[in-house]
């Protein structure tokens, strides 16, 4: 992750948001950026391997934004406890507030004014 090296979106193509229902089957043919966590986007877990226990790792109060590549396509997934949890880590990623650095980061707090960043790699 890291906004002043433009390498999230390498090639600069133009982005098209659509619903985690039109790509399914389809998630590893893409660049993504997935929002919402295994329990609810399909998209998301497919990309994380369909985890056992879709909640496993997501704490209240806390969320990840973490790159995944697979045969050279790139996913990042924007996801929180819950839906409040998503939402603030979306805003620290649209609003370039904070440096991002590494394959992930976790994003902890209850506003923007409050907001802790822990970069795991």
């Amino acid at each position: 992750l890291n906004y002043d090296t433009g390498s999230l979106n390498p090639q600069h193509n133009a982005i098209e948001a659509i619903l985690a229902s039109e790509l399914r089957g389809r998630e590893f043919k893409h660049n993504i950026i997935a929002v919402g966590g295994p329990c609810i986007n399909s998209v998301t877990a497919a990309i994380m391997g369909y985890p056992e226990h879709c909640a496993d790792g997501f704490y209240r109060g806390k969320a990840r934004i973490k790159l995944y590549e697979n045969n050279g396509k790139i996913a990042l997934i924007v996801a929180g406890f819950a839906g409040e949890d998503t939402r603030l880590a979306a805003k620290v990623l649209s609003n370039k507030l904070f440096p991002l650095k590494g394959d992930e980061v976790e994003v902890a707090g209850s506003s923007i004014k409050d907001i802790k960043l822990v970069s795991k790699k």
